[in-house]
């Protein structure tokens, strides 16, 4: 469980906050809360400790710390995340002032720190603003660049606050290792989709979640993450960058365009091993009968990857069986010269949760028990790093 030590202060985005909490709280995160004076305007203290179960603070003169001592809340944390992050706090924590209790335990704290900065766009690109946000980074602390929208000033622009669920991905790549860090990874995800007539397409039953999981584990260690979608049903996430993907000749032409820069290229996305020999235009009538679909074979998009492989690139395979048939696997494994293969079931489709066998060409081998998804990936990208 990720202790988080949460500092709002004072920015209308503070009405967030409460959603924040509840989504670190649904994450398995222990939340305590520190509200500035001014951040207290903006979001209730008491809706924060019942979404929480646990304390908020406003200042150093509470009774709490009269026993303990303020600098005592600077211990707990595993990250310290500050959203939203104004031009006043920024100032103030860059240049080592602290005058209330956020800026004290920040300062105090030796624990990894996330700043989400939100604010007036002018404000945002302003030389001063810019020049603390750097001060910051080389301290140690990991910014998030804010959204661009509709802002609190009637204007549009750079500013927002990003959304709750993003603030989470980055708080764990703040508060763990990244031995992905400055490692470009390309992932694909989910389902190709070819057309029979106008109407109708011809598919398969990938959801993407087990592709998501893993761009969001590579995410989180640290990775730049580029994940190529096909049809899903997942969600596509902001803090990684998405390739919507239909067809398999768009698969092909997004592998083409990724693979060059990828230091790490994971193909989960279920291509289609057939496709309808010719399209036909227009709509089929449903009184066409007898209807013939003829098929032929698709091309094997994750072995023509594996032959353009550079130098220091490692190329994954997923293998889908109805069992988990390790020969089929290793045999997929060494024909198509792939660095490694995850053999999985049939069964892992569209469900939570995943578990199946690791093959490497090197010879290891390390089976992964059902888990969600998210557990699943961030063993297996452990097992991938250790490959090298």
């Amino acid at each position: 469980m990720k202790r988080v030590l949460l500092g709002v202060s004072g920015g209308i985005a503070a009405y967030k906050i409460p959603e924040l909490v509840r989504l670190l709280v649904k994450s398995g995160c222990s939340v305590k809360t520190i509200l500035t004076d001014s951040a207290a305007h903006f979001c209730a203290k008491d809706a924060i400790a019942a979404l929480s179960g646990d304390s908020v603070y406003t200042g150093v003169f509470e009774p709490v710390f009269l026993d303990e001592g303020h600098t005592e809340l600077a211990k707990w944390p595993d990250v310290i995340v500050v959203a939203p992050a104004t031009a006043n706090t920024i100032a103030k924590l860059a240049l080592g002032v602290a005058d209330n209790l956020l800026t004290t335990t920040y300062l105090a704290s030796a624990a990894p720190k996330l700043i989400v900065p939100s604010m007036n766009t002018r404000m945002y690109d302003a030389d001063a603003l810019q020049k603390n946000l750097s001060e910051m980074r080389a301290g140690g602390a990991l910014t998030m660049p804010p959204d661009v929208g509709d802002l609190a000033c009637r204007t549009y622009g750079v500013g927002r606050m990003p959304e709750p669920a993003n603030i989470i991905e980055a708080a764990f790549r703040a508060s763990g290792s990244r031995p992905l860090d400055g490692k470009r990874v390309i992932i694909s995800a989910g389902a190709s989709v070819e057309s029979i007539d106008d109407v109708r397409t011809i598919t398969n039953r990938s959801s993407g979640k087990m592709g998501a999981a893993l761009a969001r584990a590579a995410y989180r260690l640290g990775a730049d993450v580029t994940l190529i979608l096909g049809r899903a049903a997942v969600c596509p996430l902001p803090p990684v960058k998405i390739i919507p993907v239909e067809s398999i000749r768009d698969f092909r032409e997004a592998y083409a365009e990724t693979q060059p820069y990828a230091d790490y290229l994971i193909a989960t996305a279920a291509i289609g091993d057939f496709v309808p020999a010719k399209k036909i235009k227009g709509k089929i009538r449903r009184g066409n009968l007898p209807l013939r679909l003829e098929l032929s074979p698709s091309p094997d998009l994750i072995a023509e990857v594996a032959r353009k492989k550079q130098h220091g690139q490692t190329i994954v395979g997923f293998a889908l069986e109805s069992e988990l048939n390790e020969r089929a696997a290793r045999q997929k494994l060494r024909e198509k010269k792939l660095d490694a293969i995850f053999l999985n079931s049939a069964a892992a489709m569209g469900a939570d949760r995943n578990g199946g066998v690791a093959l490497s060409a090197a010879g290891d081998r390390r089976v992964f028990r059902t888990v969600s998804k998210l557990d699943l990936a961030g063993q297996l990208w452990l097992w991938l790093i250790s490959l090298n």
